[in-house]
């Protein structure tokens, strides 16, 4: 295939895709091209028809109607919304998620480290770029710094500690708390086909993180919980079905698809779990590698923009991220254990 003529694999249309997607200089895009152009059609499934239908200035159309909120779709990734539960058997695996028995075997030390960060200073309250696909609440002026973006909640709060977010480093806060974490480190280093981000996540009694489509669907989360409240006070629904979080027992679920999660007032804890994302299983090595280098060129793109003020503030990634303040250990492990030494 030559991604520079019209033919009847839609090259142009594949090159006019890359350049949307903002890969930051003409050295990856013609680099992201030229893998591209070497790799049999069939090795790319879902890569190139979306790629063409990008540079067409079509959208892909959506595997099911809970996705309908997500504004990244590739053709070709069907799996149910709730792919794993705690009840299901762990024997029965599929390979790209056989990780989640070392996670669960590993849950008591990943809890004690992620408890012994009280006092750390690692948290933060959770806030994302605002966007066109946003949830219409909690918008900020270009002026307020201090809240600038958007929260995921309309009730209650939400706290993140990341540790993996693609290529933020120290600048933006994110790091330190995963280099206190050895354990967790190294757990997360053995997950195959990771995505690269990873983050505990904690909500406090009384908080509803509004319903949502992730922003793509090559991804699949996978949630640890590490404490959960007594009773069912945690709940977490995706698509049409809702289940109740057990610690220690992963769940697995599509994250394009529309989903929300509740922590009720009557919780005597914070919840909190680690989430991890991991590519679609679904997709192929190659679509893997040609993918990687896509969102490394562009989000490299979108650094530089930062770097040079080039970006409104409130859908500015890495502004958001450096702004936010730490915040009380309080709103954080409300009611969880302490960490014997």
């Amino acid at each position: 295939m030559n991604v520079s003529e019209e033919d009847e694999t839609g090259g142009a249309a594949i090159k006019a895709g890359l350049k949307k997607l903002s890969l930051g200089s003409d050295f990856g895009l013609c680099m992201c091209a030229h893998y591209i152009s070497s790799m049999a059609p069939s090795l790319l499934p879902s890569v190139i028809p979306w790629l063409s239908s990008l540079g067409k200035g079509e959208r892909t159309r959506v595997n099911t109607q809970w996705e309908r909120g997500c504004p990244e779709v590739l053709p070709g990734l069907s799996t149910p919304g709730m792919i794993v539960t705690a009840e299901t058997d762990r024997s029965c695996l599929p390979p790209a998620l056989a990780f989640i028995a070392e996670l669960e075997a590993g849950f008591i030390e990943v809890r004690r480290e992620f408890l012994s960060l009280r006092g750390a200073a690692s948290f933060q309250e959770y806030r994302s770029p605002s966007s066109s696909s946003s949830h219409g609440v909690n918008h900020c002026a270009e002026s307020d710094v201090a809240s600038m973006g958007e929260l995921g909640t309309d009730a209650g709060a939400w706290r993140v500690c990341y540790l993996q977010l693609h290529n933020a480093g120290k600048d933006e806060g994110v790091g330190d708390a995963l280099n206190k974490c050895p354990f967790t480190q190294s757990l997360l280093s053995r997950i195959p086909r990771s995505y690269g981000h990873a983050f505990f996540s904690v909500l406090h009694p009384g908080t509803h993180v509004q319903k949502h489509c992730g922003p793509t669907n090559k991804k699949v989360r996978v949630h640890l919980p590490l404490v959960i409240p007594a009773g069912d006070v945690a709940r977490l629904r995706v698509g049409g079905r809702t289940v109740t979080l057990q610690e220690g027992r992963c769940l697995a679920f599509q994250d394009s698809w529309e989903h929300e999660a509740w922590l009720d007032s009557a919780a005597v804890s914070s919840r909190a779990t680690l989430i991890v994302d991991i590519w679609h299983p679904l997709l192929t090595a190659e679509e893997v590698k040609a993918l990687s280098f896509i969102r490394a060129s562009s989000m490299r793109g979108a650094k530089a923009a930062s770097n040079a003020d080039a970006l409104p503030k409130s859908q500015d990634f890495y502004k958001i991220l450096q702004v936010q303040e730490k915040v009380d250990d309080d709103e954080v492990f409300f009611g969880c254990p302490v960490v014997d030494d």
